[in-house]
């Protein structure tokens, strides 16, 4: 359970400093945005995004994009070593 709240469900929410700039006499505003805030960090959709926003969860390294230089004449790629056949890999 969560030390602030009680609640079982926010204990798994990492804790990350969330700050939003507030004039100073709008205490309206301000209570809107802690009840928002406490309101999105008990909600599953959270926990996700800062896995993958935040920690990296999923994320992948993405490949080059296919180019005519690249890929069919070779510019910027090293040389493949020889098979045992003789012959270049085809397609590697």
């Amino acid at each position: 359970m969560s030390r602030r709240s009680g609640r079982a469900d926010l204990a798994a929410t990492p804790e990350i400093p969330l700050a939003y700039p507030v004039a100073l006499n709008d205490a309206d505003l301000a209570d809107f945005i802690s009840h928002w805030i406490l309101m999105i960090k008990g909600d599953p959709i959270f926990n996700q995004k800062v896995n993958y926003w935040i920690m990296g969860v999923g994320a992948a390294e993405k490949k080059p994009r296919w180019s005519i230089l690249r890929n069919v004449i070779g510019w910027g790629v090293e040389k493949k070593e020889k098979n045992a056949s003789g012959h270049k890999g085809v397609g590697k």
